[in-house]
């Protein structure tokens, strides 16, 4: 399933017009209709760690945009649990993910992703990740392009630059995983961890600079963490950053009430004109912020 995708940027030029007739080609990018979401998550990255990092650009995003200064993930605040929550809109209860790796014989995640919704409506989903334990989210023919760049966040955001500037996706979900590691080896807020924040400021400065005009883009990420580590139900562990900013999106709206990081699904698949629906006994959690939106 991974992808071998050269991982240069490309330009920036005319894009090519597709040969009439040719019903293989995508839609062009350029359809004024068209709306597609990027999800952001930078691993183990606490809000107080923006400010604290100078992350100018990731700050000035949500202020432009709109933010929620009090978003939490589940309890149990680890990598692999909290991003199945994340990118499925449902409680670790329902998507019975309580594991933190890549465990093949324990199975995909039970419950239907963003993947899996978008996927089968149609649309062209990516996934561009930093840690291999991702794999429990790859349900079968849930997604068009899987790109694993383990622990290289500079590859990692060269290979969404490539993918944003070609255009070709609806939804894409970018992992970025050094703000973790370096937090579980030299401490969470040390100097070291705020760096690679600060890096993956400059970073996402060049991403935004390369998506589509009718992109939104949600920045998030999965928990916080202290000392050497992560994984209580503190708010120190479970306190995330959620910004957004697109088309479609308020200006300069802060969402005063505690939002989820279910709420990222709900809301990420609302724009792109879905919704996930109930598993069995299951239902998903996650609820469209609707304080954010334009229409």
């Amino acid at each position: 399933m991974l992808a071998a995708v050269p991982a240069g940027c490309g330009g920036s030029g005319p894009r090519p017009t597709p040969a009439e007739g040719d019903v293989r080609d995508p839609p062009p990018a350029w359809l004024p209709d068209r709306h597609r979401i990027v999800v952001l998550s930078i691993d183990g990255c606490r809000p107080d760690a923006l400010e604290a990092a100078g992350a100018r650009n990731l700050l000035e995003f949500g202020a432009r945009g709109a933010r929620a200064m009090r978003a939490l993930t589940i309890p149990l605040s680890l990598t692999l649990p909290s991003h199945s929550s994340m990118l499925s809109g449902f409680s670790l209860e329902a998507h019975g993910v309580d594991w933190n790796g890549p465990i093949p014989e324990r199975g995909y995640i039970k419950v239907p992703t963003i993947f899996n919704v978008a996927h089968a409506a149609g649309q062209r989903t990516i996934m561009v990740m930093g840690k291999d334990k991702f794999l429990t989210l790859l349900q079968p023919n849930t997604l068009d392009e899987v790109h694993e760049l383990a622990g290289d966040e500079d590859a990692i955001m060269e290979q969404a630059i490539w993918i944003a500037r070609k255009g070709n996706f609806d939804l894409m979900f970018v992992h970025l995983p050094n703000p973790d590691i370096t937090g579980h080896a030299m401490g969470w807020m040390s100097a070291p961890y705020l760096a690679k924040v600060a890096h993956i400021d400059q970073l996402f400065s060049w991403l935004l600079q390369a998506l589509p005009s009718d992109a939104t883009v949600i920045v998030t990420a999965d928990h916080g963490g202290h000392d050497l580590g992560h994984g209580t139900d503190t708010e120190v562990d479970r306190h995330i950053p959620w910004m957004i900013d697109g088309p479609r999106i308020k200006k300069g709206v802060v969402v005063a009430r505690d939002i989820s990081t279910t709420d990222t699904a709900a809301t990420a698949l609302h724009l792109l004109g879905l919704a996930v629906g109930a598993v069995g006994a299951a239902v998903p959690e996650g609820q469209v912020v609707h304080e954010v939106l334009a229409d």
